[in-house]
Formats: structure tokens, sequence, C-alpha cells
């Protein structure tokens, strides 16, 4: 990636790498990050409405690329460039006017997505606003926003998420609202006991075979199918899609587990995501409604 981003400018680059680097928080919030990315270049000094619109395109092909097992990031940006694309805009466009509509595009692209995570917060809170305790893993912005907003949740159980443990900085945002107990990963067989149900965030679900999530999801789900807990799945449907011959689950690396000294002697795996087949899930919840498959 590095030789891509090289003539980007400083403080494009800068937000395409924490894009790339950020492993502690959600598809949402690294999806909304990548609109800064355009909202920059218009700060720089573009010699037409053509060179921008160049940049921009080149911003979209490399942060497409970034976060596969993230579909979420490539929406965004690629919506930020079909919507530019829908202007029609003329050569010879001005650049102040082109920089204008590029700013107005990504607008447009946040309020919209707003609009689709209101409507989903909206829906858990009809399904799930009768529960008094639920379990989650990793960090979820869904989850969080819905946790936040529903008064009958009085107690919130949370797996850490190694290696990066962004469960834990889901706990700290909860802990003034709710009672929250944190657990090890290993210990979610004990976890699930002091819940009611479980909710989970997806990063992307694949209609007919599953859901994407944090490493983790898929024993916790199984385990909840095995001792008749349900398993809610929150997911907008900007993050469902049709496609599944692409599918490349990210690893984080082996230093994030494994002290430098072994490296060679010790080959270690640290995935960051897996597969949740749909039969492990009670129901999905997304913005449109409540259903059993997607």
């Amino acid at each position: 990636m590095r030789r891509e981003i090289e003539g980007l400018p400083a403080d494009v680059r800068e937000v395409v790498e924490e894009i790339a680097g950020n492993k502690t928080v959600g598809s949402s919030f690294l999806a909304r990050r990548s609109l800064e990315a355009y909202r920059k270049l218009v700060f720089h000094d573009f010699k037409s409405g053509e060179e921008l619109t160049e940049a921009a395109e080149r911003v979209n092909t490399i942060i497409s690329s970034l976060r596969p097992s993230m579909p979420l990031i490539a929406r965004f940006s690629s919506e930020v460039i079909r919507r530019l694309r829908q202007l029609n805009l003329h050569i010879g466009y001005g650049i102040d006017d082109m920089k204008a509509a590029l700013l107005n595009v990504c607008s447009s692209v946040e309020r919209d997505y707003d609009r689709v995570v209101d409507k989903l917060v909206k829906m858990c809170l009809e399904e799930l606003g009768g529960l008094s305790s639920v379990l989650t893993v990793s960090f979820s912005g869904t989850v969080l926003k819905f946790l936040e907003s529903v008064g009958s949740v009085e107690r919130v159980v949370v797996l850490e998420s190694r290696p990066m443990r962004e469960g834990v900085e889901l706990a700290k945002l909860l802990c003034e609202k709710k009672k929250v107990i944190l657990y090890v990963d290993a210990a979610m067989a004990y976890a699930l006991k002091e819940a009611e149900a479980v909710i989970i965030g997806a990063d992307a679900v694949y209609r007919g075979v599953g859901f994407v999530g944090k490493i983790g999801s898929l024993p916790l789900c199984m385990l909840a199918a095995e001792t008749k807990k349900p398993t809610y799945i929150l997911v907008d449907s900007w993050k469902i899609t049709e496609e599944t011959k692409e599918l490349n689950l990210e690893e984080g690396a082996e230093t994030e587990i494994l002290d430098e000294e072994y490296l060679g002697k010790i080959h270690a795996r640290n995935p960051y995501f897996e597969l949740v087949p749909n039969n492990y899930v009670s129901y999905y919840i997304t913005d449109s409604g409540v259903v059993k498959d997607i």
C-alpha cells in the first residue's frame, strides 16, 4: 500500500493509513473516516475540476481495497464517486464548484447512512426493548448506539476481544449508564450465563451464507445455540452483499500475540474476523425489518 499512497497529499495519506491500521473500532466509524480523505482534498491546489476528480478516483481505488473484511468502507467510498459521476459534470467544470460538489456529496452519503442506522436502532428498540441483560463481543458502533438508547437493558456483559481488546473500550463507554461486566474471551461460557441474549454487530452479511464478525463470534453463537440463548445480529442494509467469492478475512501481525524473539520458531496465526453461518443466528435485525435469514 505504501507505494500506492505516496502521491497523495500528506493529510489525505494520514487518513488512509488510519483506516488501514486501526484495529480497535468498527466498520461504521472507519467508513465515516473515509469521507474525511475526500474532504481534505478540497484544501489542496488542483488546476482543474478534472484533476480533482482524478485525485478522488485514486483515493477511491486505494480505500476500496484497504479492509476486505469491512465492505462498508468500500461502500462509502464508492458512493462518493458514484454520486459525483451522477452530477454529469462537464469538461471544464470550475475547480471551486467541483470542490463544493465533492463536499456536498460526502455530506449526502453521511446523512443517508445516518438515516439507515437510525431506522436500525429503532427496529432494535422495538424488538429487544424487553431485555434486561445482553452479551456482546468486540466494538460495534451500532450496538453501542442501541445500548445507549435502550432503557430496559440494565446489565451488559462484554467479551474483551483479543488481541486489541476493543471490547474494553466499549465497556468504558457504557459503564456510566449500565452495569457492565467484562470477561476474557475464553470465559464466554461463564459470560453467557449472565445474559438473556447475545447481540453482535456484523461487519458484513453475505446473502444465503452468514455474517462476518470479530473473531470469537462463531464459538459464541454456537454456544448460545447449544444453551438455547437467542442470538441477534444487528446489521444495516449497506453491509449486506451478494458477493462471496472474494471473501477475504483479515489477519493481524504475529507480533500482536507473540514476542519477536520467537518469530520463526513459532508460527502464530492472528485472525481478526470469521464467518458465522446463518444456522447459528436466531434473527437478523436490519433497518427494514427482522428476519431469520438474509
